[in-house]
């Protein structure tokens, strides 16, 4: 809550929300950055976190209105996140293969 007031009045003294995208690609890349990747200390999450903080910034200073920058925002974010899981699940499956069935079973 606290985040979202600072960024109405901060809207609303600059003027203009375009800089919606630029803290929330913040927000997400800090999380990526220091919780998930040190509770699970996974090099992927730097990259997410890296990911996120740049895309934010660059629709930020695209000139598109909010409505288009945080949905273009959102949709990019969660289709990397998608493609990250899947490349990760596809490599722990070709690690650790299901065992066979037996006869007996």
């Amino acid at each position: 809550m606290a985040v979202s007031a600072l960024l109405v009045i901060f809207g609303r003294w600059v003027g203009s929300f375009n800089w919606l995208p630029g803290f929330t690609g913040l927000l997400f890349g800090v999380v990526f950055i220091i919780l998930r990747a040190r509770a699970n200390g996974l090099d992927r999450f730097y990259v997410l976190g890296g990911f996120c903080i740049t895309l934010g910034m660059a629709l930020s200073f695209s000139g598109l209105s909010m409505r288009y920058s945080l949905g273009l925002f959102y949709g990019l974010t969660g289709i990397v996140l998608m493609f990250s899981g899947g490349i990760t699940l596809l490599h722990y499956l070709r690690e650790n293969p299901l065992p066979r069935k037996s006869e007996n079973e």
